[in-house]
């Protein structure tokens, strides 16, 4: 190589580090998660997607008492809303979060059960 090039001597000296994230990624996970952006997109996982029967649409659905968030799939509702497919299904939760009052400073991230045909998502629980 160039005498600008690191040499043989200097390479083996070195001490390397593994770059660890702050947050590293998460493991994809075998639970149904349910993640909202600041921005009010919605996204579920394969697994919660796969839960409610692999749909088109989804129903989103509002427990006052609970303050739990509830998804099932469509059934030809004309206010479903149509998941788009990416490495995760998403949703526009813009309206339904005004309508609730659930505050989005941050992303948030929680797990979900599935109860009957609807996965149900508390907003105090995190994933």
């Amino acid at each position: 190589m160039g005498g600008d090039a690191l040499n043989d001597e200097t390479m083996n000296n070195s001490e390397w580090e593994e770059y660890i994230p702050m947050r590293p990624n998460r493991p994809r996970d075998s639970l149904p998660v349910l993640s909202l952006s600041k921005n009010g997109v919605g996204r579920i996982n394969k697994a919660g997607w796969v839960a409610l029967g692999s749909p088109d649409t989804i129903v989103l659905l509002w427990d006052r008492i609970s303050r739990s968030i509830g998804i099932r799939a469509g059934r030809g509702e004309r206010f479903a809303f149509r998941l788009g497919q990416q490495s995760t299904y998403q949703f526009s939760l813009v309206s339904f979060v005004r309508r609730h009052d659930i505050a989005l400073n941050e992303s948030r991230y929680m797990r979900g059960e599935l109860a009957g045909d609807k996965l149900i998502f508390p907003l105090w629980i995190g994933a």
